[in-house]
């Protein structure tokens, strides 16, 4: 069985608020550029251009739902969401433990999966929210690959589904997650365990993931 510990200092130092690699910066005429490291810039416009074009998101056709077992409720970002989930399978924990940036946080009960969910008021282009989360991933652990991703329908909302694995520390790792952004904010609402266990845990953890609901 993995430690818990280790578990937990995984999350906190791959699990961040997403961000881009690149620095934003406004024009005199109020155009927004993307800046280089290497001194080029272009218009923001162009950028996300090349982001959406740059590879095809698969849709899942599936309409994905809370499950009825799901009867305890979390909510967060300042009213934004909902997290349902299975009190039977699911404990909420103190979102510190896991990180200082989560808003909900949630430790299966007698096993080792985790969950968290951190909330930020920008908005992020959804095309780009698993690139980014892969690109911080791997300034940690280089490995760090993303094993599948597609859009899906989640109790009516839009959302881009993501698998990321690799290691860290000799722990091998899966995160599985969704994330989601508008002019309200961005939510990752991320679960992960060890590779070892996650074909087992899977269902769990997917049914977990299934109880966000994005609120109007």
């Amino acid at each position: 069985m993995l430690a818990k510990v280790s578990l937990f200092f995984l999350f906190v130092i791959f699990y961040s608020p997403l961000s881009y690699s690149q620095t934003m910066a406004y024009t005199e005429n109020g155009d927004t550029v993307v800046l280089y490291n290497n001194g080029q810039w272009e218009y923001l416009e162009n950028f996300l251009d090349t982001e959406k074009t740059a590879y095809e998101i698969p849709t899942n056709n599936t309409k994905f739902s809370k499950p009825k077992k799901s009867t305890e409720q979390a909510g967060g970002g300042k009213g934004g969401y909902e997290i349902w989930y299975n009190p039977v399978i699911w404990k909420r924990i103190p979102p510190a433990e896991i990180n200082e940036d989560a808003d909900n946080a949630f430790e299966m009960k007698g096993d080792d999966a985790f969950a968290a969910v951190i909330f930020e008021r920008m908005e992020i282009p959804m095309e780009s929210l698993l690139e980014i989360a892969l690109e911080n991933a791997q300034t940690v652990a280089p490995d760090a690959n993303l094993v599948k991703q597609e859009w899906r329908t989640v109790n009516g909302q839009k959302v881009l589904f993501g698998q990321i694995e690799g290691t860290l520390s000799g722990i091998k790792f899966t995160y599985y997650s969704y994330y989601f952004s508008n002019g309200d904010g961005t939510i990752q609402f991320t679960t992960f365990t060890g590779q070892g266990i996650f074909d087992e845990l899977r269902p769990a953890m997917e049914d977990l993931l299934n109880g966000l609901i994005i609120l109007d």
